[in-house]
């Protein structure tokens, strides 16, 4: 294993003498090249800290005046390679790694050595190496922990369809030659390692997972994620198409019940009402939510697609639920709406905005 050839990024925001151990115990494994990010830590208590680290060689320490996040913090380190080349001329990729005590030495070890396998493979000149946790087999793992990830995973699966066990996970490789795509990615906080998955899985970035320990001390005291605000964060393109879907469904389901009392016809209404609000929607899917500048022309015809298959659908459902159930039609169509909303987010990230180029994305 080429560990010198390595450059081991850590962000840190507020660390305990833990980030100095882990240093530590990685110089004397090998590793000579570590950026350390100073995200603002916001007490002298941790200047020593920071202090001591600037004084070893191995080490490169950058700062932050003040917190800027996570996301920002790991692009300040890529910047600096990047402005740097002649300076790690020697180096094939980096390693980002927690400096909370979360990553143990031989997990970082074996995402090496999977990084190593994959660069050595002429076709995989873009794969991205992800230490993965199982959060299912250990009974320690917080809460809040076992139930964002759970949530994420089955959110990217379903809906991005990017199978990864572990989408949070700060163990990750990366070949040197990617950095200006991981600069040019969204995101200054914890969004932004969910951001960089879906933007790699876009380009066909080959992901490999490496199974790594499960470590949480003090219930994970020492994580700076905050579940409401951070996750927020994380579910961003699902909450631009959730409020671009529930003005189109609102504009849609308006045009259902004024027309209603003008038309007996369940399917006149429900094609009159997706024709008004398909404009609407597709031109803020487009341009806002999936971002894609693709050749408009494909995307109409498979948008127009979707529009009738899901169109006919609820059509169908609401006619078919309306004539055996005594139930106001208005409530069945919006429950039969609801019900399609993921189908239709599915669709249209996988099939009617997806990026030129897109492959089903690959892990190990």
């Amino acid at each position: 294993m080429s560990a010198d050839k390595m450059i081991i990024v850590i962000p840190s925001l507020n660390p305990s003498e833990q980030l100095e151990h882990l240093i530590e115990s990685l110089v004397q494994s090998g590793y000579s090249n570590f950026i350390v990010v100073d995200d603002g830590s916001n007490s002298l208590s941790y200047k020593s800290i920071f202090e001591r680290l600037n004084e070893r060689k191995e080490v490169v320490l950058l700062t932050h005046a003040v917190n800027q996040g996570k996301g920002r913090a790991l692009k300040t380190a890529f910047n600096y390679i990047l402005s740097h080349v002649q300076k790690y001329s020697q180096i094939t990729g980096i390693i980002t790694v927690d400096g909370d005590g979360q990553h143990k030495i031989d997990d970082i070890d074996k995402c090496v050595l999977a990084f190593e396998k994959e660069n050595s493979l002429t076709t995989s000149e873009n794969s991205i190496v992800l230490g993965c946790r199982c959060f299912d087999q250990d009974a320690h793992v917080p809460l809040r922990s076992r139930l964002g990830n759970k949530c994420t995973k089955i959110v990217l699966r379903y809906l991005c369809n990017i199978n990864i066990s572990d989408s949070q996970t700060g163990l990750r490789a990366f070949p040197l030659n990617l950095l200006p795509r991981l600069m040019a990615i969204s995101g200054e906080r914890y969004e932004y390692e969910t951001n960089m998955l879906l933007e790699l899985a876009e380009e066909n970035t080959r992901m490999v997972e490496v199974p790594i320990s499960t470590i949480y001390e003090n219930n994970n005291a020492a994580s700076h994620f905050n579940p409401i605000r951070d996750s927020a964060r994380i579910y961003g393109v699902i909450l631009k198409y959730s409020m671009a879907s529930m003005l189109s469904a609102c504009l849609d389901y308006l045009v259902f019940a004024v027309l209603k009392p003008y038309c007996t016809s369940v399917w006149v209404l429900t094609f009159i009402g997706r024709a008004i609000a398909a404009l609407f929607n597709f031109t803020i899917n487009k341009k806002v939510v999936f971002q894609n500048s693709s050749n408009i022309g494909p995307q109409i015809i498979k948008y127009l697609c979707l529009l009738l298959v899901s169109g006919s659908i609820s059509a169908f459902l609401v006619q078919t639920v309306h004539s055996v159930l005594p139930i106001s039609i208005l409530l069945i169509k919006l429950v039969v709406e609801l019900a399609l909303y993921f189908v239709n987010f599915y669709v249209q990230k996988n099939f009617v905005f997806v990026k030129e180029g897109k492959n089903v994305n690959k892990n190990q």
